[in-house]
C-alpha cells in the first residue's frame, strides 16, 4: 500500500505543478544559458565539444524551444549527440522541459575553408617553402630529395 500511497503523492505533485502557470522561455534566458553551457564545456575540458559549438547559434521559437543551427553537418552530428544533456542542463536551470532541436544552415565561408585540396609530398614543401624560403636554403644546403 505505501507504493500506491507515493504513486498518489506524486501525481498530486505534478497535476499540481501543472495549475501552476506555464514558463515561457525568453530568447535572453536561452543564449544565457547557451552560453554557460559552452563554458561549463571549456570548463570541464571538453575543447572539441565547445569549438563546436562555438560555430553554432541558438534561435528560441516560444514557449519551450531552442533550435540549434549549425553552419555545417558534420557540426550539426556535436549538436545532435549533446540534445540530452542539454535538454536536462536547461531543466535544471530553468525548472521547464526545453526541447531541443537542431538544423542545418550552411555558411558558405566556412564550406570553402572546409574545402580540402590534397597536395602531394613535393607541393606541401613547395607551399611551405613559400612561407619560409629558409626551408628551401636548408633542402638545397643539405642536398635533399623530398619525393620518396
Amino acid at each position: 500500500m505505501d507504493m500506491l500511497q507515493d504513486l498518489d503523492t506524486e501525481v498530486a505533485k505534478a497535476a499540481a505543478n501543472q495549475n501552476q502557470e506555464k514558463k515561457v522561455l525568453t530568447v535572453e534566458m536561452a543564449n544565457q544559458l547557451f552560453e554557460a553551457y559552452k563554458t561549463r564545456l571549456q570548463a570541464t575540458n571538453k575543447t572539441v565539444l565547445h569549438s563546436q559549438f562555438n560555430m553554432m547559434r541558438v534561435e528560441v521559437h516560444p514557449p519551450d524551444e531552442v533550435r540549434l543551427i549549425s553552419p555545417s553537418a558534420f557540426t550539426d552530428g556535436y549538436a545532435k549527440d549533446q540534445k540530452t544533456p542539454l535538454i536536462d542542463y536547461y531543466r535544471a536551470e530553468t525548472g521547464m522541459i526545453v526541447r531541443i532541436t537542431t538544423e542545418v544552415q550552411e555558411d558558405e565561408n566556412i564550406k570553402a575553408a572546409q574545402n580540402i585540396t590534397v597536395l602531394s609530398k613535393s607541393e606541401m614543401f613547395e607551399a611551405m617553402a613559400t612561407k619560409n624560403p629558409n626551408l628551401a636554403a636548408l633542402k638545397d644546403g643539405l642536398g635533399m630529395t623530398i619525393e620518396y
